[in-house]
């Protein structure tokens, strides 16, 4: 009985084992000066059986990354401009950021920084893109700005205050959706018009709008980045 129990234990591993999902990052960096040499990441720590070995990754100025797979256990990756040599230690302030063992993938947003205090002239934003928190066709709005934002998008409202952000399903069988948002800058009675568009809408992109800060007398602009999963590999014969 003892080994028929062993058996069955063992093939239900076997029929779970390729159903665990693998964990990603996805990186794009943000507002980089035209003359900036930071023209890729090493990322440590992406790999449980060899952290030491950096997975290289060239930085995109407009959009995400391809996916980059990170072990399950990962919980901090270091990122460095270059290589560390052989038994070389990580310099004192390596930009680093913690990753959620929960989030199955997360994207990390680089935003260039003349007052970063780590090794890299960046800040880091990161967002939870798992499954079960952003689908395909949703967008997800993430205010960093320090005004209040408030509006319409298709048939549904949206109100994000300043650091607040949101998931939302685009309008269901619709092509296009009319997406017209004011924000509101502390101190002031009226608002000011933000967005006034048709986007188009794709079941499998999602769209990541940021809401950026900027100096007055603007205080707001936005920035898009939409997104698709990489295509399934074939299953085997």
């Amino acid at each position: 009985m003892k080994t028929h129990l062993v058996r069955v234990l063992q093939i239900l591993s076997l029929l779970i084992l390729p159903l665990q999902a693998e964990r990603t990052i996805r990186i794009v960096y943000l507002g980089a000066p035209a003359d900036s040499s930071l023209k890729e990441l090493f990322i440590y720590g992406t790999s449980g059986e060899n952290p030491a070995v950096p997975v290289q990754s060239t930085l995109n100025h407009s959009n995400f990354s391809p996916q980059i797979p990170i072990d399950m256990q990962a919980s901090t990756l270091r990122l460095l401009s270059e290589p560390l040599g052989e038994d070389q230690p990580f310099p004192e302030g390596t930009t680093s950021v913690a990753i959620d063992k929960k989030w199955q993938h997360t994207l990390l947003i680089l935003f260039h920084s003349k007052t970063s205090e780590t090794t890299l002239p960046v800040s880091i934003h990161q967002i939870n893109a798992s499954p079960n928190q952003f689908k395909p066709g949703e967008l997800h709005w993430i205010n960093l700005s320090e005004v209040a934002l408030g509006g319409q998008v298709g048939d549904q409202k949206i109100v994000l205050n300043p650091k607040q952000s949101r998931v939302m399903k685009c309008p269901a069988g619709e092509i296009e959706c009319k997406v017209k948002l004011n924000y509101l800058v502390k101190g002031e009675e009226k608002s000011r018009s933000l967005i006034r568009q048709m986007w188009r809408i794709d079941k499998k992109t999602r769209q990541v709008v940021l809401i950026l800060k900027r100096p007055p007398p603007k205080h707001a602009s936005y920035y898009v980045l939409p997104f698709r999963d990489p295509p399934k590999p074939a299953a085997d014969e």
